[in-house]
């Protein structure tokens, strides 16, 4: 029985080396002890997965994360040994799942022969997705082999979601979770998105042509049943995230000035945490400069001229705008800079809130 996954070493390469091992896992293991650990994806990314008790090695793991917050986990395993079972299979799969808990989505990719795999990924409720060509490569050769991916068709946290509320460009998309907003995203409309939680949520809420995959565009404006979409869906939104939608249309339509929402601020640096903060103090319809929002942090004008140009890059990479309202943030000249949601939507929302215009 599988009852760890650890990072794979190269003395653990060596020790393996020694074993009796199928010829796959032959293959494997001479690509990995050729890697260059920091340098190579994939010796960066395998595991050993391996009863402890018994000290027997099963497999080797590799797991590969988008750039969601590492929500979407890819899994590709080599068994050491031939013929591993449907059992083994389903008890590798466990224990991947118990170490990804908090995983918006996990998928498969397995070798096309790999039928007790495909046999267990099936029981184990992932849908067969399609065949990737030519995807594996084996070592100090020139082959390659089909690749079958198999992947969650549910969301596997249900304390996760996305809100989406219809603006004049397209879709403002809220994330987070029970405790709090995570990331506000502007999505235009006509567009295709490419982060698996943003899709999966805008499919259930059908804001995804059939035809062309991009998001639809929204209702004619002004905005006034965009949270319907959400109340009548087949799922319930964790409570931050639909109050964000919500707020935020109240904000669109001009009845909201202040957002009341816990937020998680947490994902950046301590100077980027510190001028986020500091933006929340900038009030509806004002704007600040960038250098001024510097003084504020540093309490020193000479410092603060330093600082200017690193406080423009953390309002740039601000994960939540609107609510933390960096679009009220400017150049020292008046001008609109800066701004990761596109300069269109920057001079839209201070018009919105100096002049109340759409």
């Amino acid at each position: 029985m599988i009852t760890e996954i650890k990072r794979l070493h190269k003395k653990d390469i060596k020790r393996l080396e020694g074993l009796e091992i199928s010829s796959s896992a032959v293959n494997v293991l001479k690509y990995l002890h050729n890697a260059k650990s920091n340098a190579d994806i994939f010796i960066d990314a395998a595991w050993l997965a391996s009863d402890s008790q018994a000290e027997q090695p099963y497999a080797i793991v590799w797991f590969l994360h988008d750039r969601f917050d590492s929500c979407q986990v890819q899994v590709a395993a080599c068994f050491l040994f031939e013929n591993a079972s449907t059992e083994i299979w389903l008890n590798l799969i466990l224990a991947v799942e118990k170490m990804f808990v908090d995983s918006f989505s996990v998928s498969w990719l397995i070798l096309s022969d790999q039928t007790a795999g495909q046999e267990a990924l099936s029981r184990s409720g992932y849908l067969f997705v399609g065949r990737v060509p030519g995807a594996f490569r084996y070592p100090d050769s020139q082959l390659h082999s089909d690749v079958w991916l198999y992947r969650t068709d549910c969301c596997r946290r249900q304390d996760v979601g996305v809100a989406f509320t219809s603006f004049k460009y397209g879709w403002i998309a809220v994330s987070g979770d029970r405790d709090g907003i995570k990331s506000i995203d502007f999505v235009r409309s006509g567009t295709e998105i490419a982060v698996f939680n943003y899709v999966w949520h805008a499919q259930k809420l059908k804001l995804l042509d059939e035809n062309t995959g991009f998001m639809k565009k929204p209702p004619a404006l002004p905005v006034t049943t965009a949270a319907e979409s959400w109340i009548n869906s087949e799922y319930i939104l964790p409570s931050p995230v639909a109050a964000a939608g919500r707020q935020i249309l109240e904000y669109l339509e001009g009845r909201r000035r202040q957002f009341d929402l816990p937020l998680k601020l947490n994902s950046g640096s301590d100077f980027q945490n510190s001028v986020w903060n500091a933006i929340l103090d900038t009030p509806y319809g004002a704007v600040a400069t960038y250098e001024d929002l510097a003084v504020k942090i540093s309490g020193n004008s000479d410092r603060a001229r330093v600082l200017t140009r690193a406080v423009g890059a953390a309002c740039g990479a601000n994960p939540l705008p609107i609510v933390v309202p960096c679009h009220r943030i400017i150049g020292k000249n008046g001008r609109l800079t800066g701004f990761n949601g596109g300069l269109d939507i920057k001079e839209y929302l201070l018009n919105h809130e100096m002049f109340g215009l759409e």
